[in-house]
């Protein structure tokens, strides 16, 4: 790697195609062409002088100085070129440049004179609004991706999609901008965020809240202590299981909670968080209906009318399904959903979310969640095992065959009684 003034010892400015930008700290990585880590504004009319550069490498730990040449630099470059970070990572220059508009947007929404407690708070749950889960490893027998670029800082702002080391990355590239220092937590199979506060360290996962905070909920995953964190997750999970644990962790209680983010615009004057669909779900229960069939066929329609911003995030809407129907008084043991893919969609690129009930009267129906026309499809068990099928990957057996053969064996008892 050669700094700028000895490239150009052996080099015309036509033969440059590559540079990186660094911050002081940092060491280069050395596959490109030039290196700059001072004086960046004297830079900033390279690329009119330069004009085959097709790719910059950027740093992920700047600050809003360092972002602010950078954008103005790319916008100054051609068309086509190709960005780069942690050397893996990739995005078009106009992705990028999405991306630093959404982070401004973020940034600019917060007051300078909040604490380091409610700029983290606020990032946290800006999560659930900007970012749907969408992991790339099995998850849980449900879900299934293979593309890199889900983790891409920059280009998962643009795209929506992101997986919890691609999440964290984003609050600690925002917070940093913001004077707010913070490191990622990795259990080797999840990642989460430690961030200095006043009076310690704050341990928050946003990507475990993203459904709370899509949907308006309270965060269940912020400023607990390691241990708590170990807790809530106990029997369940190994997501937070740390061989050093953080030490000063600040507990961040229900009351403090609820001020914080009372302080910062989320919660009603009480401190109450605002939880839409609970209200909503709430009006459903207190009405009569003559079958449970036409309760869930209610909830369906007013939640396609209601939440069609927040159906898009399919994994956090299969969360909030879940939690709805319970609260709508079903039991949890009967609710299944899953992502499916049409049999004709062989390299599974379009998931499809599908909620069944396990209750006699809804059994040998699925509802598919249609997000082109924004309602749920009610399609025939029967007909739906034709059409759709789980990941080519998954190999355990569809939980919906179970309903299928249990309707034909009835039918053959029937059959059995008529003759």
């Amino acid at each position: 790697m050669a700094t700028y003034e000895e490239f150009l010892e052996n080099h015309s400015l036509e033969d440059l195609k590559s540079i990186e930008f660094l911050m002081p700290d940092e060491k280069s990585s050395l596959i490109w062409n030039v290196s700059i880590s001072d004086d960046l504004d004297k830079y900033i009319d390279l690329p009119s002088k330069a004009p085959n550069l097709n790719t910059i490498a950027i740093s992920e730990n700047g600050n809003q100085d360092y972002y602010k040449f950078i954008r103005n630099f790319v916008k100054n470059c051609n068309e086509d070129v190709r960005m780069n970070y942690s050397m893996i990572y990739g995005m078009s220059g106009k992705e990028f440049l999405q991306g630093e508009e959404i982070i401004e947007s973020i940034i600019k929404e917060m007051d300078d004179k909040w604490t380091k407690k409610q700029k983290v708070s606020y990032v946290h749950y800006k999560m659930g609004e900007l970012i749907s889960y969408y992991p790339d490893f099995v998850f849980d027998g449900k879900d299934f991706n293979t593309a890199l670029n889900k983790r891409s800082m920059w280009k998962s702002l643009t795209k929506g999609l992101n997986v919890c080391n691609g999440i964290t990355s984003i609050e600690k590239n925002i917070l940093k901008r913001i004077g707010v220092d913070s490191r990622v937590l990795s259990s080797g199979t999840h990642a989460f965020l430690l961030s200095e506060v006043e009076g310690g360290n704050l341990i928050s996962d946003a990507t475990w809240d993203l459904s709370s905070s899509l949907y308006q909920g309270k965060p269940q995953y912020f400023g607990l202590t390691y241990k708590e964190l170990r807790e809530k997750e106990k029997g369940i999970s190994e997501s937070h299981r740390l061989e050093n644990p953080p030490e000063n962790v600040v507990k961040i209680d229900d009351k403090e909670l609820r001020d914080i983010y009372k302080s910062i615009g989320i919660t009603d004057e009480n401190g109450n968080f605002k939880m839409p669909i609970y209200h909503e779900i709430q009006k459903i229960n207190s009405r009569t209906w003559e079958n449970n069939q036409e309760k869930l066929n209610a909830f369906l329609k007013m939640f396609t009318e209601k939440f069609q911003k927040e159906a898009t995030h399919l994994s956090e809407t299969r969360e909030i399904l879940e939690y709805s129907m319970i609260t709508l008084g079903i039991d949890k043991n009967l609710v299944n959903t899953r992502f499916v893919y049409n049999k004709d969609d062989k390299n599974n690129q379009k998931k499809i979310l599908a909620l069944h009930i396990g209750e006699k009267e809804l059994e040998n129906t699925m509802h598919i969640l249609n997000l082109e026309t924004m309602n749920f499809d009610k399609i025939e068990l029967r007909e739906f095992d034709k059409q759709y099928r789980t990941h080519t990957l998954d190999t355990t057996t569809p939980f919906w065959k179970k309903y299928i053969k249990e309707n034909e064996l009835e039918e053959n008892v029937d059959k059995d009684r008529e003759e």
